[in-house]
């Protein structure tokens, strides 16, 4: 059967801009993503709000479990859990060789969608073998490495690791269940990774409060995850993919794997730097404050999973207009919510934490932070681009190299600054990073992006973190916060609605 939209031979990297043929599949799928309507962030918003609902259950679930397990456990202990959280998603990255990008980009090669399924289903099964592979000699040799990288607390460091596993599998699968629209077992499986690591992780602790507890616990809510998904996608008794789809698939997920674990990177391995030169409670602490201030780019992320079907399903014509688009309207809404975010970080860390966190301080550190969240949109938008035309030999060393300025930085501003010059560092790295995709991904296609429009949006967003930033802990300055805040959220509300009314 011939598979359209691949290279034509003698291409090895994929064909240049409208050499590809939209498959009838892709038809269907642009229809039911509403491309006949005018307004594109209405579907996104509409097959995304789904997904945005199960990442507001999950961030609820990670809130929540904050002030219990910042009063369970010492702010470096508490450090030592950070340490071994980070570990695994920077090796997920690793262990499967980027085949879940793959997953989700083959799978939209065939015009009939059984077709894509079967290749996605035999591609998850060389995913897990790849990622057994990968993480074994790791463990094997972890008696070595990890009372170095952390003397008070190696078990949960080598748990981590272990972690790696099963959260490979979870992200092979989740590629599929995007690609096949399925939102609600993608919701599934997450809420059991996410909100059931929270409570299973607490349970632990109650029983034993230790770092090595939680991570326990955390640990079997992965492995139930990840049972879970093989069997929402049906992928139990899959054979593994002929020689040729294998290389196919590597030829294209190879050169992302760079980029994969330098944006894990740029989320968590500043963690590692801290550790290094602050000491775990410190790490803790910052990772308070991080996740508090990359809440809106859990919701980024949440967005994606139903943005990216939406372009990759788009006909030519429209493709590149359509993205920018969404494009300009997220980077209006990451504004906004990143605003609001940066002005109620104060408050709501006061209540969460205990004072021995220094809420006042880890509020700062959250308000920059929440910086992050606009150049993160424009990578997410810039590199569809590169993933759709199948050109992904720059991000070879695009997010390499943000990813080492990153840590670069943070060695840097950290000693001066403490941990505003962290959060400060990642920003400008990320900041970089887009910069750098949007480089190369002009000179794979001509996109007209809303310059202007995303001007204004990061110019709002500067001016309600600067307030969140100048504003002092004083009764009068809580209701400037509330005042503003309200007037931020209140802007992004009306954004939202406008998206959904009918022309």
């Amino acid at each position: 059967m011939e598979q359209r939209g691949r290279p034509r031979d003698g291409q090895e990297d994929g064909p240049e801009l409208g050499e590809l043929e939209t498959p009838d599949a892709l038809a269907a799928v642009a229809d039911r993503a509403g491309e006949a309507d005018d307004r594109p962030g209405r579907s996104l918003l509409g097959k995304g709000s789904i997904y945005t609902l199960g990442t507001a259950l999950q961030l609820s679930a990670a809130v929540l479990a904050i002030p219990v397990i910042t009063r369970m456990l010492e702010s470096a202990e508490f450090g030592a859990v950070a340490l071994a959280m980070a570990i695994q998603l920077i090796l997920t990255g690793l262990a499967t060789l980027g085949l879940p990008a793959a997953i989700l980009r083959f799978y939209f090669d065939h015009p009939r969608p059984s077709d894509g399924v079967a290749t996605a289903r035999s591609l998850i099964v060389s995913a897990v073998v790849l990622a057994t592979v990968v993480v074994l000699p790791i463990l094997l040799t972890g008696l070595l490495w990890a009372p170095a990288l952390s003397p008070n607390h190696p078990g949960p460091v080598l748990l981590g690791v272990f972690l790696t596993l099963p959260a490979s599998v979870i992200g092979a699968c989740l590629a599929l269940l995007r690609a096949q629209e399925r939102p609600l077992p993608f919701i599934v499986i997450t809420l059991l990774a996410s909100a059931g690591a929270q409570l299973l992780g607490i349970a632990a602790l109650l029983i034993d409060r230790q770092p090595l507890a939680y991570v326990a616990g955390v640990a079997i809510a992965f492995m139930i995850a990840a049972v879970t998904s093989l069997r929402l996608t049906e992928t139990w008794g899959s054979p593994p993919p002929n020689r040729s789809l294998l290389g196919s698939a590597l030829r294209y997920s190879i050169p992302t794997i760079p980029n994969t674990i330098s944006v894990s990177v740029l989320a968590v391995g500043d963690r590692i730097v801290i550790q290094a030169i602050s000491g775990s409670s410190a790490v803790g602490k910052y990772q308070i404050a991080n996740a508090f201030g990359t809440l809106v780019v859990g919701f980024l992320v949440a967005l994606q999973n139903a943005w990216i079907p939406i372009t990759f399903g788009a006909s030519e014509e429209r493709r590149w207009d359509t993205l920018a688009e969404i494009a300009a309207l997220v980077t209006r809404l990451a504004a906004l919510g990143a605003g609001v975010l940066a002005l109620l970080a104060l408050p709501i860390l006061e209540i969460v934490i205990p004072r021995g966190y220094d809420p006042e301080h880890l509020a700062d550190v959250a308000s920059v932070a929440v910086l992050t969240s606009l150049p993160v949109v424009a990578f997410i938008a810039q590199g569809q681009v590169l993933l759709w035309t199948k050109q992904t030999k720059p991000l070879i060393l695009i997010s390499p190299a943000a990813a080492a300025l990153n840590l670069i930085l943070v060695a840097v501003l950290l000693p001066p600054f403490g941990l505003i010059g962290a959060a400060a560092a990642t920003v400008l790295a990320v900041l970089a990073q887009a910069a750098m995709t949007r480089w190369a991904a002009a000179r794979m296609a001509h996109v007209s992006w809303h310059w202007a429009r995303d001007a204004v949006s990061y110019g709002i967003a500067a001016v309600l973190v600067a307030i969140a930033l100048l504003l002092p802990s004083t009764a009068w300055a809580s209701g400037a916060r509330a005042a503003v805040s309200a007037l931020a959220a209140g802007t992004l509300l009306v954004a939202v609605r406008r998206e959904f009314r009918f022309p």
